[in-house]
């Protein structure tokens, strides 16, 4: 559906209108942000736990879109977390802008975290990348954030 005001007749209303919705068709496509079974890693009350998608999510993006959205997994702590039970869900977001929410699986249980650091919190990276993956896509993320805030 499109509105298009103030034209001077009918035809230059239909004119726009459909110039309008031409635009929405070709500038917008939608995408897969999530596949179904994808995996992510979190850590709850100090264990490891690998998580799992349990639908796709398909979002609207702009076409010319080439950046990954980033991930968010919220789990709820002080529960047990069983493998094949619910544990959360993961939010993606692209440009600050949630696309949408996903529930979360338990694959399996992955241990106590480790001592170091890493991989402590409630969020963590897709299981399959690198340890430093995170602070490079932590980093586009702010300086994409940055450009789009200062030039639109």
């Amino acid at each position: 559906m499109s509105v298009v005001l103030g034209e001077p007749s009918s035809v230059a209303s239909f004119s726009d209108a459909a110039a309008l919705l031409d635009y929405g068709f070709h500038a917008f496509l939608p995408q897969e942000v999530i596949a179904q079974g994808q995996t992510f890693r979190s850590t709850v009350d100090g264990t490891r736990y690998e998580l799992a998608a349990s639908t796709s999510l398909r979002a609207w993006v702009v076409s010319s879109e080439h950046a990954t959205p980033d991930y968010s997994v919220r789990v709820p702590s002080g529960r047990t977390l069983e493998p094949g039970g619910v544990a959360g869900t993961v939010i993606a977001r692209l440009h600050g802008r949630v696309l949408g929410r996903v529930p979360l699986m338990v694959q399996a249980v992955l241990g106590p975290s480790s001592q170091n650091g890493r991989g402590r919190g409630r969020g963590g990276p897709p299981a399959s990348e690198p340890w430093w993956a995170g602070g490079v896509r932590s980093f586009h993320s702010l300086a994409s954030g940055l450009y789009h805030s200062v030039f639109g």
